[in-house]
């Protein structure tokens, strides 16, 4: 081969590859991920609570109860007032295979004969509450103002974020991935 077809040969793969690799990275810049992370965080964190906190506010019921479980219809003020609402609104910031996994069965199913009854059920069409179901007290959070990519590409995106509990901060790496054109986390956030 000569020089001329070797130049021209190179010149055309590295015209392929750049496109290629190109569409490998995030074209948003540092800051709008970092917008991302903290809008997504600020609903991750309220919907927390919810999922493995205190749970949704119960409305009045007999506390003397020996029932276990024992539903209770929430309280008419909560953001949440049927299943089908509280599990969109965490399907939009947890990604899917943990909404149809671990927070399926821990909130809506249940974990079979022997485990947990799930924390919510409906009656008339009106979200209930395990009122005997404690959740635990959820005692650290992320900084989201101290968060910095740390790496992304076209469908992921790594932070690294300070987190704070007991008075203690360290630095935790925290992942969120697109699916279906919205940004969403892959871990629970609490």
């Amino acid at each position: 081969m000569n020089k001329h077809r070797i130049t021209a040969l190179m010149l055309a793969l590295i015209f392929l590859v750049i496109p290629v690799l190109s569409g490998c990275s995030n074209s948003m810049s540092d800051e709008e991920m970092v917008a991302i992370f903290k809008e997504r965080y600020g609903a991750a964190y309220s919907l927390n609570e919810y999922i493995w906190g205190k749970g949704i506010e119960p409305g009045e019921y007999d506390s003397s109860t020996p029932l276990n479980p024992y539903y209770v219809k929430v309280k008419d003020e909560v953001p949440y007032r049927t299943k089908a609402e509280l599990k969109a609104a965490i399907a939009d910031v947890y990604v899917s295979d943990l909404v149809e996994g671990e927070i399926r069965e821990l909130l809506f199913t249940g974990y079979g004969d022997n485990g947990p009854e799930p924390r919510y059920s409906e009656a008339d069409g009106v979200l209930t509450v395990d009122v005997k179901h404690k959740g635990f007290d959820l005692v650290g959070k992320f900084l989201p103002e101290t968060a910095k990519v740390k790496r992304s590409t076209a469908t992921t995106i790594v932070f690294d974020v300070i987190y704070e509990r007991d008075g203690k901060q360290w630095e935790e790496s925290v992942m969120m991935k697109l699916e279906d054109g919205v940004w969403r986390f892959e871990a629970p956030m609490y």
